[in-house]
């Protein structure tokens, strides 16, 4: 291993190479603040991969290609043994590792690969992309949509030759400090202990790296002064900065949800509704809400039911709380079209129209189907108008749900910010994804919109 790289005087890139061959991990996420030679060591790994396992395939990921050639190039140029891995493409920049010095024609290939989700908002330049490994230099750059497409896709390549060994599928991603989905998905989970065993999370700052300037450190001071958040963040790999712009729900108006105790009167006797999210069999948990207005009065998580004992316990609901079918509406993609069609209950198609008119800040009218992707996308950004106007209620006394619900909504997220696009919303497998479970909560918090939707069949667009 010497002849690739010494890390005599890295302990975090001996880590990280001990974990990567461990065969433990899928996923392993290294880095912090800046200059702790996360892509370095990241890339040297995978060099001793390739060198590995003879004839894997490596794509080293970034935001766009123009990122790849500017900031890991030369990184690349470092780490790359030069009797080792050979350029053979200086323009798609593709490298083969093929010296016989090792014992064999290793023919391992290394190239680069743009996100471009810009041009691509799909990914579909991604579903012919077999590999073993992926390397994603700064993660915090991608979308969320290109991380799980990398999941997807890593392992699809198999070495051909009847014994040729096949090495274990390995994301290596390098990260710094990020308020998007990375926070949520990653730093956030990892504090808590709840990182999937085979996903791992190495922090470095730039302390690790013993061959960084004592000259640059002290300059490094003069950014504490000028901007210390970007310090804190940069240098000291702070995770507490600015906000997530594809954050749509405001989190501390979320907090005050709990206790918006003055809404009591407001809704004291304001009409009754029924959201209700259903849940696969053995999958998941269906969650029926009944509201009062905007306050949430009961709310039920049914774990493990068939569809007929959800049925039943939503009639029993309506007849409790005397709400009519009319006004009970029921997540109707997939198994959930059982219940509409049995209880002639509303049914809400997440993938549906957005429903009535939009006013932009300017005053005018549009249809809401040329401003929301779809009718979930309108919903979730009325919910989040809503709360932030302090409007909706739960007296919520389960801790373990109070915790989910916060989590859920929260991360409810814009997929394409900054962009002309329609107003899209993530997905509920993505969702999943961040939280390590499914949305149940928040999915029966933005069908009860339907209901605010549905009379007026306008809302007013919030400025962009």
């Amino acid at each position: 291993m010497a002849n690739v790289v010494d890390w005599s005087n890295f302990p975090k890139a001996i880590e990280l190479l001990e974990a990567a061959l461990s065969g433990k991990y899928k996923i392993i996420f290294y880095g912090g603040a800046i200059r702790g030679g996360k892509s370095f060591n990241g890339l040297a790994v995978k060099t001793i991969l390739l060198r590995r396992y003879p004839g894997s395939r490596l794509a080293i990921v970034r935001a766009n290609f123009k990122r790849l050639v500017d900031n890991t190039l030369p990184t690349c140029k470092k780490v790359f043994p030069s009797n080792f891995m050979k350029l053979i493409n200086a323009s798609r920049y593709v490298w083969k590792a093929d010296c016989k010095q090792y014992g064999a024609e290793l023919d391992s290939e290394a190239f680069f690969f743009g996100e471009n989700i810009d041009k691509d908002k799909e990914l579909q330049r991604f579903d012919g992309l077999e590999v073993n490994y992926f390397f994603l230099d700064q993660i915090e750059e991608l979308s969320l949509q290109g991380f799980s497409k990398c999941i997807e896709r890593v392992g699809s390549y198999f070495i051909p030759g009847e014994n040729a060994e096949q090495p274990k599928p390995l994301i290596i991603c390098t990260l710094n400090p990020a308020n998007n989905w990375v926070r949520s998905l990653i730093y956030e989970r990892y504090l808590k202990g709840r990182l999937p065993e085979d996903w791992l999370y190495i922090p470095a700052k730039i302390t690790d790296n013993p061959f960084v300037p004592k000259a640059y450190l002290e300059n490094l001071e003069q950014l504490r002064t000028v901007n210390p958040t970007e310090y804190e963040r940069r240098v000291n790999g702070s995770w507490d900065y600015a906000s997530d712009p594809s954050a749509i729900v405001d989190q501390e108006a979320l907090s005050d949800m709990f206790t918006n105790e003055f809404l009591e009167v407001k809704y004291s006797k304001a009409t009754r509704y029924i959201s209700a999210d259903v849940a696969r069999f053995g999958r998941d948990a269906s969650i029926i809400v009944v509201w009062q207005g905007l306050q949430v009065i009961h709310l039920e998580k049914i774990k493990k039911a068939p569809l007929d004992e959800f049925s039943r316990r939503l009639k029993f609901l309506m007849n409790k709380f005397n709400i009519p079918r009319r006004r009970v509406v029921v997540d109707s993609d997939g198994v959930g079209a059982g219940p509409v069609d049995s209880l002639k209950v509303q049914a809400f198609v997440n993938g549906g129209a957005a429903l009535g008119t939009v006013e932009t800040p300017q005053g005018k009218n549009i249809p809401a189907n040329k401003f929301y992707a779809n009718l979930k996308t309108q919903c979730c950004y009325l919910l989040a108008e809503k709360i932030r106007q302090n409007l909706v209620y739960w007296p919520c006394n389960d801790e373990g749900l109070l915790a989910d619900a916060k989590e859920e909504i929260g991360n409810i997220r814009e997929k394409y910010p900054g962009t002309d696009k329609r107003k899209q919303v993530i997905g509920k497998e993505q969702l999943k994804l961040i939280l390590g479970r499914s949305p149940d909560i928040s999915d029966a918090f933005h069908m009860r919109m339907y209901f605010e939707l549905k009379p007026s069949g306008r809302i007013k667009a919030k400025a962009t």
